[in-house]
């Protein structure tokens, strides 16, 4: 990965000196070049990458892409980028998301409420409420019916539950085969941590 080249190379005093503030608060602390040309190729630091697409969702300049972050806050600890390196280079996995939600409040990144993530787990628990309109969650009008439908973190594919007279019986339907899914999801939950399964089995249920 770039990181290990790039933390073995260390930073002049003049590079770190030219160093450009983050945002107010946020340190970039490191001892060496979270980015270099080597050649010919521009190498970035993974963990630097992430730090700072942290920070900018939060407080940065694409906050206000992000409207759901409002609110959403950042330890004391990582706001010093080498603090959070330590913690994402023993945690992270090439490939995987950061994810605040399921562990914590969804309000606070900090080393106990993040854990990384597969991708199709975090598309798969998130739920865009702004999509659904007026129908409930799982839930869309389909000629005078109102269908259901699940993407399946496991085959990766979209799967029809059918098509009810009333948006309650689809949006039933629909929380059945999520929670049917947590079930099967459990043994490879288990072993990515096993705060998992509880913590994801709580959250779909308290969507029904």
């Amino acid at each position: 990965m770039n990181y290990l080249i790039l933390e073995s190379k260390k930073a002049s005093t003049g590079s770190i000196a030219k160093r450009k503030p983050i945002v107010a608060g946020f340190v970039n602390d490191a001892e060496f070049n979270v980015s270099i040309k080597l050649n010919g190729k521009r190498l970035q630091h993974e963990g630097y990458q992430a730090w700072i697409h942290m920070v900018h969702r939060c407080f940065g300049v694409s906050a206000e892409k992000y409207p759901t972050y409002a609110g959403v806050t950042i330890c004391d600890s990582w706001r010093i980028f080498t603090n959070f390196n330590s913690w994402w280079k023993v945690n992270q996995k090439v490939g995987w998301c950061l994810d605040k939600d399921i562990l914590g409040s969804g309000l606070l990144y900090s080393p106990d409420t993040c854990i990384y993530i597969p991708q199709k787990l975090n598309k798969f628990l998130n739920i865009c409420e702004a999509r659904r309109g007026a129908n409930p969650l799982g839930v869309t009008l389909f000629r005078k019916k109102f269908r259901a439908m699940v993407k399946d973190p496991i085959t990766d594919v979209h799967v029809w539950l059918g098509d009810f007279d009333t948006p309650e019986e689809a949006h039933l339907s629909w929380w059945a085969y999520k929670m049917e899914i947590v079930e099967r999801l459990k043994t490879s939950l288990d072993a990515i941590d096993g705060r998992l399964y509880p913590r994801i089995k709580l959250k779909i249920e308290a969507l029904r």
